[in-house]
């Protein structure tokens, strides 16, 4: 087999981060950007870059020819440059221990520019107390931006998360094996991106949205050792349901022991308008005990209440509990019975939200994460693996009352709840899953509908006729009527993976070329408008005015 010498090429005789004292005497030919240069009137240093690191490069009249020092003088920031020169002990008093080179220095002999730079839009170099530039003029100026440690090294993680997944699953049995990415478009809970066909004008294509456990669990350890964290398995599990309950979410953080209640009894039977009127409309009252949030003050409470009322909620009730009591608006409802019902002590803070599940879970959740900040509540482990189940399979669409897909419309039921899709379909389980990592899901997946009568039935929940179904699904009907197995799978979201194994603060930051949220590539300039010929060719009128 042909070695490679990696670090070598035509233009260099190695990557400058890997240089050390061993390597002391050599006559070297480096390349790189130039980082950041300092002028001393009779002594220049420049720290070059490359992708392995910095290396500092002296320039001085007693090793340095007069044409590298006048061409050395003009350098500015990110010009591309090839030196060539003796590798050398710095002095012991300048040493930097903060670089993987900082003991050794190139002393150049010459300097050759390969490509000058314009002065940059942003700084790749920035001091250590410098604040990045904003996201939009990062985002504009990429690569430049890619150029930061911070960015390489995340992309460097996502690399090997990715090549180490290809390993895990190719060492389990799995051939990868590539799908279309240019389909049909299918009703999967996102909006397709749709791409019109050239050879056949007023046609599209869509852009699909891109033992399971055990596997899946496996993975999860193998990139973790690459990420250098915890996953302890097997991981924990819990249903929708439970989750919803406790948690209010189905993505819940477990690093943290805060749930919900549900006080229903004893908070009903007190003389409150608004906790009976939620029970007697089919709701529950339902709350958490924040221990110390006594001493939280009106204006951080009214912050608790501004999440719950921002996902939905009308409001918050709540008491502070004191030695004799509680004070709080809550509080001139309750009882010596209705407090110890919530088990709450001196010092502690009660919120109870009342009313459907629908509106109380996802505003107990947000208060929940709301009052974690506040309170900063301590963590009782640092890295939270867990499996939600049982998803229902289908939901009704807020404000119209009709059925959509939890997940998507191809998930296998539950046996035990199947005979249920045409007399309460709300009550019918799936077979779906998702992994969630500190309250992030990192992935979801589900076990398929194999059997193509009971996938006929499936749709037409949603309120496709077999017409309707025939016409959209024939295809997949035929693929299931031919003898499919029974088969699932998972989709994984490597950019949230590497996002939150790597600490970055947003998508954006592991991703080369992102997009803004505005769904805009600010670096190519994209999306743009074309031209009325290249419409007129794929059969394409746009009209004026926005779609809501």
């Amino acid at each position: 087999m042909t070695h490679v010498n990696k670090d070598q090429t035509s233009q260099r005789s190695c990557s400058l981060g890997r240089l050390d004292a061993s390597r002391v005497g050599e006559t070297l030919r480096v390349v790189g950007w130039v980082h950041r240069r300092r002028d001393l009137g009779g002594l220049l240093f420049l720290d070059l870059r490359d992708r392995t690191g910095l290396l500092q490069v002296s320039l001085g009249p007693d090793w340095t020819t007069a044409e590298g020092l006048a061409s050395g003088r003009t350098l500015g920031s990110e010009d591309v440059v090839a030196i060539e020169g003796e590798l050398a002990l710095r002095p012991e008093d300048a040493r930097n221990p903060e670089m993987s080179t900082g003991e050794v220095e190139l002393r150049a002999e010459r300097v050759e520019l390969l490509n000058g730079a314009v002065t940059p839009a942003i700084p790749v170099y920035r001091a250590p107390d410098e604040e990045l530039p904003s996201e939009e003029l990062r985002l504009r100026h990429r690569v430049l931006d890619l150029r930061r440690p911070e960015l390489q090294a995340r992309l460097l993680l996502r690399h090997r998360l990715v090549l180490e997944t290809r390993n895990y699953l190719s060492e389990q049995g799995f051939t990868e094996i590539e799908t279309p990415i240019l389909t049909k478009p299918t009703p999967e809970g996102a909006r397709d991106y749709l791409v019109p066909s050239r050879v056949h004008p007023g046609e599209f294509y869509a852009l699909p949205p891109a033992d399971i456990y055990g596997w899946m669990e496996g993975l999860m350890e193998r990139l973790a050792t690459v990420a250098e964290i915890e996953a302890p398995t097997p991981f924990q599990r819990l249903s929708y349901a439970d989750a919803l309950n406790r948690y209010g979410s189905d993505r819940p953080d477990l690093r943290y022991a805060l749930e919900i209640a549900d006080w229903s009894g004893p908070l009903g039977a007190l003389d409150s308008g608004i906790l009976r009127s939620a029970l007697e409309g089919g709701g529950r009252i339902r709350g958490m005990v924040l221990p110390g949030g006594a001493g939280l003050s009106r204006r951080e409470i009214e912050a608790l209440e501004a999440e719950a009322k921002s996902a939905g909620a009308p409001g918050l009730l709540w008491f502070k509990r004191t030695a004799d009591g509680g004070t709080g608006p809550l509080s001139r409802f309750m009882t010596p019975d209705a407090y110890a019902a919530t088990e709450s002590a001196e010092g502690d803070l009660v919120v109870v939200a009342a009313g459907d599940d629908g509106v109380t879970s996802p505003a107990l959740a947000a208060t929940r994460g709301a009052a974690i900040q506040a309170l900063d509540l301590p963590a009782q482990r640092e890295h939270a693996w867990l499996w939600v189940t049982d998803f229902p399979l289908f939901e009704t669409v807020p404000g119209g009352g009709r059925l959509t897909a939890t997940h998507h419309p191809f998930v296998l039921p539950h046996a035990d709840d199947s005979h249920r899709l045409g007399s309460d379909p709300l009550s019918v389980r799936g077979h779906a899953y998702d992994l969630v990592y500190n309250g992030t899901e990192l992935g979801s997946g589900s076990l398929r509908c194999h059997d193509p009568g009971l996938q006929r039935r499936l749709l037409a929940v949603l309120g496709m006729d077999d017409a309707e179904i025939d016409r959209r699904f024939g295809f997949l009907l035929q693929a299931l009527g031919s003898g499919a197995p029974p088969h699932g799978g998972i989709a994984l979201g490597m950019d949230r993976i590497v996002k939150d194994f790597s600490g970055a603060q947003s998508l954006r930051d592991v991703i080369a070329f992102p997009k803004t949220t505005a769904a805009r590539a600010l670096f190519e300039g994209a999306p743009v408008p074309v031209s009325s010929e290249d419409l007129a060719e794929l059969r394409i009128r746009v009209e004026s005015g926005t779609d809501d």
